[in-house]
C-alpha cells in the first residue's frame, strides 16, 4: 500500500509540469515572449540552428523580430 501510494506520488510530481503547459499555454506563450526570446534573441543570429525573421505589421508598420529555426535544404532554408 505506502509503495503504491509513493509511486502515485511521484507520477504526480513528475506528471505536473506537463500539466500545467497544457492548461497554461498562454501563460507559457508570453513568458517565451517576454523572458526566453530576449534572452535568445542576443546570440541566435551568430549561432547555427537559429535565425531572426522580423516580421513588419501591416496595420501598425510595427517591426517585430520572431526567432526561428530554420533548415537548410541545398539553396533554400525552410523556416518553422
Amino acid at each position: 500500500m505506502v509503495i503504491a501510494a509513493s509511486v502515485i506520488l511521484l507520477l504526480a510530481i513528475l506528471l505536473a509540469p506537463i500539466l500545467l503547459i497544457r492548461l497554461r499555454k498562454r501563460w507559457v506563450a508570453a513568458f517565451n515572449l517576454a523572458v526566453t526570446n530576449r534572452i535568445t534573441s542576443r546570440f541566435a543570429d551568430r549561432l547555427p540552428g537559429f535565425g531572426v525573421l522580423t516580421h513588419v505589421g501591416r496595420k501598425s508598420g510595427r517591426h517585430a523580430p520572431r526567432l526561428t529555426s530554420p533548415d537548410q535544404r541545398g539553396d533554400f532554408a525552410l523556416v518553422d
